[in-house]
């Protein structure tokens, strides 16, 4: 008879140690995917609320494209990426119209080799959002 509560109580703590044990990994990867899911949801935010448009004249383009923050955000010049004909280009140079903060209904000035002929130029911002142009130089 004691053998049998002995066995019993073994079984028992046994059975709490690996309950103990897969409630600790649930836990943990609950954990894991609501973080994943806030930072997700913090990334559509910023996306949602960011837009830019690029307002250059497709006939007279130089070396510049200007591109209006039409968006709700204020964004970073420094964090823009060029794409022409979905090719990385380097940006030599690019400032605000007015102000130092790129903010709505600013223009930022960007200064990045154009080859010649009729191409695409892909401008995207840091939250991902981006603006397509075509020009003829």
């Amino acid at each position: 008879m004691a053998g049998s509560s002995t066995s019993e109580l073994i079984f028992f703590i046994a059975s709490l140690i690996v309950a103990t044990g897969l409630a600790a990994a649930v836990g943990t990867t609950t954990l894991s995917i609501s973080k994943s899911m806030h930072d997700n949801g913090m990334i559509l935010s910023e996306q949602y609320k960011s837009s830019i448009t690029v307002i250059n004249d497709p006939v007279n383009t130089f070396n510049n494209i200007y591109v209006k923050n039409t968006g709700r955000t204020i964004l970073y010049p420094d964090l823009v990426d060029v794409f022409i004909d979905g090719t990385f280009t380097y940006v030599n140079n690019s400032t605000i119209e007015e102000g130092t903060h790129w903010t709505r209904g600013d223009v930022l000035n960007i200064t990045a080799p154009l080859p010649n002929g009729t191409h695409t130029v892909r401008v995207v911002v840091e939250s991902g959002v981006s603006d397509t142009f075509i020009y003829r130089k």
